[in-house]
Protein backbone atom coordinates (compact mmCIF):
# COMPACT_ATOMS: atom_id res chain seq x y z
CA UNK A 1 0.00 0.00 0.00
CA UNK A 2 1.20 3.16 -0.87
CA UNK A 3 0.66 6.17 1.72
CA UNK A 4 0.78 10.02 1.45
CA UNK A 5 3.49 11.67 3.43
CA UNK A 6 1.31 12.93 5.82
CA UNK A 7 -0.15 9.16 6.16
CA UNK A 8 0.76 5.92 7.97
CA UNK A 9 -0.33 2.34 7.17
CA UNK A 10 -1.66 0.34 9.84
CA UNK A 11 1.54 -0.85 10.45
CA UNK A 12 3.83 2.03 10.07
CA UNK A 13 1.32 3.80 12.73
CA UNK A 14 1.98 0.32 14.57
CA UNK A 15 5.73 0.89 14.31
CA UNK A 16 5.45 4.64 14.96
CA UNK A 17 4.22 3.87 18.40
CA UNK A 18 6.00 1.06 19.46
CA UNK A 19 2.80 -1.03 19.86
CA UNK A 20 2.04 -4.16 18.22
CA UNK A 21 -0.53 -4.03 15.44
CA UNK A 22 -2.87 -5.96 17.01
CA UNK A 23 -3.17 -3.15 19.82
CA UNK A 24 -2.68 -0.39 17.55
CA UNK A 25 -6.35 -2.24 15.55
CA UNK A 26 -8.11 -2.51 19.00
CA UNK A 27 -7.13 1.63 19.42
CA UNK A 28 -8.71 2.56 16.00
CA UNK A 29 -11.61 0.10 16.57
CA UNK A 30 -12.16 1.78 20.09
CA UNK A 31 -12.05 5.10 18.05
CA UNK A 32 -9.19 6.24 20.32
CA UNK A 33 -7.11 7.04 16.98
CA UNK A 34 -9.11 8.36 14.46
CA UNK A 35 -8.71 6.44 10.53
CA UNK A 36 -10.11 6.09 7.01
CA UNK A 37 -10.17 3.28 4.86
CA UNK A 38 -9.10 3.36 1.42
CA UNK A 39 -10.59 -0.07 -0.07
CA UNK A 40 -10.04 -2.95 2.30
CA UNK A 41 -6.85 -0.98 4.18
CA UNK A 42 -7.13 1.65 7.00
CA UNK A 43 -4.68 5.16 6.99
CA UNK A 44 -4.19 7.10 9.47
CA UNK A 45 -2.76 10.51 9.50
CA UNK A 46 0.37 11.15 11.12
CA UNK A 47 -1.15 14.65 12.93
CA UNK A 48 -4.11 12.24 14.89
CA UNK A 49 -0.82 9.72 15.71
CA UNK A 50 1.25 12.67 17.36
CA UNK A 51 -1.80 13.93 18.96
CA UNK A 52 -2.60 10.31 20.87
CA UNK A 53 0.84 9.74 21.44
CA UNK A 54 1.01 13.55 23.12
CA UNK A 55 -2.16 12.24 25.15
CA UNK A 56 -0.69 8.97 26.39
Amino acid sequence: MTTSPDTFSTRQAARFLNVTHPYLISLLDQGLIPSQRVGDERVILVHDLEEYKNRS
